[in-house]
């Protein structure tokens, strides 16, 4: 396998990453929208390090031991399936600053790749935000709402961990007006389209907002 593909196929982990890589079916490439990503890489090697410690209390015998980080810097070309336009070209590196010391190679790599992840992540929640519906309250505690079931599950990207805002929408003059009136985590995703979140601010104006029958709209943030 090429290097490049390898490396994608690493990332593929990334939660965001399997609504928007490049393995899309006739059907799902004529869908408005539709995406891949091609990758290359520019980066990657390991580092390492030889430290030398005591292993008996009265410090005289020792023994050495390596340590490895890895690093990886990679370009993604976001395009569209239709068109083969780049809509996006991102890139993402990991450095020694981000990583801790791990004492095979190969942990390294694997270590490096969960941090590439995690940044592919973030962008494509920033750039491309999932956008769902709560669908009822779940659990709440006198006037405050503690958890939510939302509109949002493992078919589109969901995770465990993921950070949204809350929003009230009203359209004034044909546009779409936001107002965030809270954030959630998804605490567990129960199924392709329905997760159960937990609220981390905004208790109050959500549960009211749910008794009055508002419609609250969620968007990720990170």
């Amino acid at each position: 396998m090429p290097l490049g593909a390898a490396i994608l196929k690493g990332i593929s982990q990334s939660h965001r990453m399997s609504a928007i890589d490049g393995q899309l079916s006739a059907q799902e490439a004529a869908l408005p929208g539709a995406r891949y990503v091609d990758a290359t890489v520019s980066t990657l090697s390991t580092t390492s390090k030889t430290e030398t410690e005591y292993i008996d209390k009265d410090k005289k015998k020792t023994r050495t031991k390596t340590y490895y980080k890895a690093l990886i810097g990679i370009t993604m070309q976001f395009k569209s399936a239709k068109t083969d336009e780049i809509l996006a070209s991102p890139t993402f590196n990991v450095t020694e600053t981000d990583l801790s010391w791990i004492e095979t190679e190969d942990g390294a790599m694997l270590k490096a790749l969960d941090r590439l992840s995690y940044y592919v992540n973030i962008y494509c929640n920033r750039w491309l935000p999932l956008r769902a519906n709560v669908l009822e309250g779940a659990r709440d505690k006198k006037d405050k709402q503690k958890e939510v079931y939302i509109d949002l599950g493992s078919a589109e990207g969901a995770y465990k961990g993921l950070h949204m805002g809350v929003y009230t929408v009203k359209t004034v003059a044909g546009k779409e007006a936001k107002k965030q009136i809270g954030k959630l985590k998804i605490e567990e995703v129960q199924g392709d389209d329905i997760s159960l979140c937990k609220v981390q601010s905004g208790g109050r104006d959500i549960k009211s907002a749910l008794d009055n029958g508002d419609t609250l709209v969620i968007e990720t943030t990170d």
